[in-house]
């Protein structure tokens, strides 16, 4: 233990576990609204789909220089920063952009700011429980990908709750601002709590980097396991977005806005569900997991397909139920794969900083790409044969992601 009490251990954990409460909520929280900004602000189809699209190709960006930003101040100190990134960017995009015309620029400054924080929170917490709490790897990446699921629900809910309710949508965005302003205060006792078990792992890493015994570095890039992983990721973020911001648009007045808000809500329920579960069982079962995972992920690409041709209301809540139960599943079996791959938190840091930077370019792309073939052509035909494509290969690189290994 990295810790001079339990106190301070179980006061770190829960920390920790309450940073990454704000590690989606803040974007998803537009993406059920972005009809209402869109009226408000007069946007167009493109600029909505930049958007959506820009925490992703943040994330994607700057996901391989948060590795940089973790070797200089360390990876506690770093999520403290993207906490402080986080409240800048709501308070730029939800409020900034009402005094300047256009506004839209605003928006995308501020969502640009706010994707940085997500970032670094995204990328190093696999980092912080490598390093702090190795032997709870099972029971913290079942919370972290609970809490993912979770932020997401609550942002949605959230949006969708307070525009019913009568309050603009950059009040939603005040919400998130005090959650976040809390969770940093309550997350600054962790710097001290940490300080002696960050100075070991420092230089427990120089040590590493001087070793002239070391065996010879293989680069993550030129392996085959980290983009599989990574555009597992990216894949399967689509899909969930897709969900999220573009299927009410898609479907149009075959549900209402009622329907809709309980089937975004089901489905990240059960995606919060059995992200829970997920690392517990899977570590109990990891010799089948590459099976398990690919017949998973086609179950779930066949899902959102369906979801192309069915209006239904009632067989859409069974289609949002697996989706949402088999979501939660692949991306806790992700969390998961960034932890056991490797057993160390440097080793662990850069492949997650892989991992979200190529994932977050595909589901990028992909968001993109939708809004902007709907322009171009005025239907979705395009834009769905994208999707499609997409979930044809899912199956194929979650499979491979299991069951390669990593030679760090």
């Amino acid at each position: 233990m990295n810790f001079q009490s339990k106190f301070a251990f179980y006061y770190t954990a829960i920390a920790l576990c309450l940073v990454t409460l704000i590690s989606r909520a803040p974007f998803t929280e537009l993406s059920p609204i972005i009809d209402i900004v869109a009226n408000e602000m007069g946007l167009s189809k493109t600029q909505q789909g930049i958007i959506l699209s820009l925490p992703t190709f943040v994330m994607a960006f700057f996901a391989l220089l948060v590795v940089k930003i973790d070797q200089k101040i360390g990876f506690v100190l770093a999520i403290l920063y993207g906490m402080f990134a986080i409240a800048l960017g709501i308070v730029i995009r939800d409020y900034l952009s009402s005094y300047i015309t256009p506004g839209v620029y605003s928006i995308y400054l501020g969502t640009i700011i706010l994707s940085l924080g997500i970032t670094i929170i995204s990328v190093l917490y696999p980092a912080f429980i490598n390093g702090f709490f190795r032997k709870q790897l099972g029971l913290l990446n079942a919370i972290n990908g609970a809490n993912l699921s979770v932020s997401s629900l609550l942002g949605t809910f959230s949006a969708l709750l307070m525009i019913e309710l009568g309050y603009s949508w950059q009040a939603v965005g005040s919400l998130w601002l005090i959650v976040t302003i809390a969770i940093i205060i309550v997350y600054l006792p962790s710097l001290k709590f940490t300080a002696g078990g960050m100075k070991v792992i420092r230089q427990s890493r120089e040590n590493i980097d001087l070793s002239t015994s070391a065996p010879v570095k293989v680069s993550m890039w030129r392996q085959l396991a980290p983009w599989c992983i990574a555009i597992t990721f990216g894949l399967e973020s689509f899909n969930f977005y897709f969900a999220i911001s573009w299927f009410k648009s898609y479907i149009g007045e075959a549900i209402t806005n009622a329907q809709f808000s309980f089937l975004v809500n089901l489905f990240q329920l059960l995606a919060l569900v059995f992200s829970l579960i997920t690392p517990i069982v899977v570590m109990k079962y990891k010799e089948k997991l590459a099976v398990i995972f690919f017949i998973s992920s086609a179950i779930f690409s066949a899902t959102t397909i369906s979801m192309l041709f069915v209006t239904n209301y009632y067989l859409l809540i069974v289609i949002f139920a697996i989706f949402g139960a088999l979501a939660g599943f692949i991306l806790a079996v992700l969390l998961l794969l960034l932890s056991l791959k490797l057993n160390t938190s440097a080793g662990t840091s850069k492949l997650s900083s892989i991992v979200n930077s190529v994932g977050f370019i595909v589901t990028s792309i992909y968001l993109l790409l939708f809004g902007w073939l709907y322009d171009i052509t005025d239907t979705y035909y395009a834009s769905i044969a994208l999707l499609v494509v997409g979930s044809i290969i899912l199956p194929i690189t979650s499979y491979f992601a299991v069951k390669l290994k990593i030679i760090e």
